[in-house]
This record gives structure tokens, sequence and C-alpha cells, in this order.
């Protein structure tokens, strides 16, 4: 495997792909702190996703919220 092999399965969905990019890492260097790297970076997603709401959900909270609340129809301005 090359080191840019490396890079793309890193990030595949696929977990063999990211068992053999692990597994190239542990004979490169390089590619061992690119690993190390992207792991720090995957970590602190899950943690900030873990401490804060989605932004997703505060959306669709926001938006029920503006469905909920019944509001005058305005279709026609007095001018």
């Amino acid at each position: 495997m090359s080191c840019q092999q490396m890079e793309e399965w890193l990030v595949s969905d696929d977990a063999r792909d990211l068992e053999a990019a692990r597994r190239h890492a542990d004979v490169c260097a390089n590619c061992a702190e690119l690993l190390a790297e992207h792991e720090s970076v995957l970590a602190a997603a899950r943690a900030w996703r873990q401490s804060e709401p989605s932004l997703r959900d505060e959306f669709v909270a926001n938006l029920e919220a503006q469905l909920e609340t019944p509001r005058p129809l305005a279709l026609f301005r007095a001018h």
C-alpha cells in the first residue's frame, strides 16, 4: 500500500479499508502521524456531538415551534 492509498482508505466507510490503513500506519511513521491526527479529530467531533445539541435538532425544534404558533395569514398588504 502506498501512502496516498492509505490517505484514501483512511476516510473510507469500509471497515476493511480503515483496517488496511492502520496496518500501513504501523510500518510508516508519516502515516502513523496522519492516523493519530485523524483519530484525534474524530474523538473531538464525538465529544462535541455528545456535549452540544446538534444544529439539526435545534433547527427541527425551531421549525416545529414556528409551525405550532398560529399566525395571521397576510396575503395582501394594504397600501
